[in-house]
């Protein structure tokens, strides 16, 4: 067989292996399609957590990890405004444009809702841990990835800024700690999923939060 023949048959077989194992990305790159999850009932050893629906975030700009947290207790007017007693796997920043949906800022903020309809911070007010859920593109396919239990440590100041010939658009950045999330025994942080490795999977990946205990059926 001639040696340019030869390379395009190798090539080619190359090429199908790949793609029947799912060739891994060399780069990822993109922040898109976050999703919010409340927490409505922690894991434990014998029961798996559950979460409310997924709520559409848009407006997402970054969301930045690194590994551990000096995360402690957190006080406001002398007391005791909020706990992370456990470190985190996880620490870092989500910033986003505009306002999270009133639901979230209720559900993971401890807002409050008036009797006007206008939400604020009240007395009294937790705030609570959800799941993030968001995607990533990748050289050779997006991938979905889901943290299992974050909650947010503070909420950086927004300093507004008279406009110019330039409007300065601001953020909301909202400092944050991920923790392993107890699924009846066994402890998750985080799941990727590609549609290579499970294509039922990474096609309901957004209509819930992904269960990495549970194989997900077509």
């Amino acid at each position: 067989m001639p040696t340019s023949n030869k390379a395009s048959v190798q090539a080619l077989d190359a090429a199908v292996q790949a793609a029947a194992a799912g060739e891994q990305n060399r780069y990822e790159h993109g922040f898109r399609k976050l999703h919010l999850a409340p927490i409505t009932t922690d894991g434990s050893d014998t029961a798996k957590p559950v979460y409310a629906k997924p709520v559409t975030v848009s407006g997402e700009v970054k969301l930045s990890l690194s590994d551990g947290s000096s995360a402690d207790d957190i006080y406001a007017g002398d007391d005791l405004y909020d706990s992370v007693a456990v470190k985190a796997v996880l620490s870092g920043t989500l910033e986003i444009y505009g306002d999270l949906p009133a639901e979230l800022e209720q559900s993971i903020m401890g807002h409050t809702k008036d009797a006007n309809g206008a939400i604020g911070l009240k007395d009294g007010g937790k705030r609570a841990p959800f799941a993030v859920l968001y995607q990533s593109q990748g050289s050779e396919e997006p991938v979905d990835l889901v943290l299992y239990k974050v909650k947010v440590t503070k909420e950086n100041d927004i300093a507004p800024e008279t406009d110019g010939e330039t409007p300065v658009v601001n953020t909301h950045a909202y400092n944050i700690a991920c923790f392993y999330q107890n699924f009846a025994g066994e402890a998750w942080n985080f799941t990727r999923v590609k549609k290579s490795q499970s294509p039922a999977a990474f096609d309901k990946f957004f209509d819930g939060v992904y269960d990495p205990t549970t194989k997900v059926e077509s």
